[in-house]
């Protein structure tokens, strides 16, 4: 019993950390412009989401994307940071408050935006189709089992 606990920590762990692995960067690079393959290679999946977060949420406060996310605000800070490095997105002030910084898709981050989606649809069809494999009932205590471990705090 204590070898499961240990796969499925180890496995909880390489999801929690994943990276862009060979398989999604050649997918990004098959559907890419010439322009976004250079900049894919500089990103990670947490900066993809964050595109999402941006475009799901206009007109959003830098410090408030961490209200819809697990990642804390320094990482957030650090992700927005690379992707207005990248011409990605705009940080910018509203003119009657230079304090708060808000964050807007570019032109490039909303087509990356985009392509992010249609990966996101390949692969959400790649897992229904794995989980065709296990029974309602295997999959409920699945389920359960994802729940009670993000209830811990």
């Amino acid at each position: 019993m204590k070898e499961i606990y240990v796969e499925l920590q180890n496995e909880l762990l390489r999801y929690k950390n994943r990276e862009i692995d060979d398989y999604t960067i050649n997918w990004y690079l098959k559907n890419s412009s010439e322009q976004l393959k250079n900049i894919i290679k500089k990103l990670t999946l947490n900066d993809l989401d964050m595109l999402d977060l941006i475009h799901n949420n206009p007109g959003t406060r830098l410090s408030d994307y961490a209200d819809f996310t697990s990642i804390r605000q320094g990482t957030i800070s650090k992700i927005i940071n690379k992707l207005a490095k990248n011409n990605l997105v705009d940080k910018y002030h509203q003119p009657d408050n230079k304090k708060t910084t808000y964050v807007k898709l570019l032109p490039t981050g909303q087509h990356l935006y985009e392509l992010h989606q249609k990966y996101h649809e390949e692969i959400n069809k790649n897992i229904n189709s794995k989980m065709s494999q296990f029974s309602e009932h295997d999959l409920l205590i699945v389920k359960q089992f994802l729940q009670a471990i993000n209830s811990i705090d």
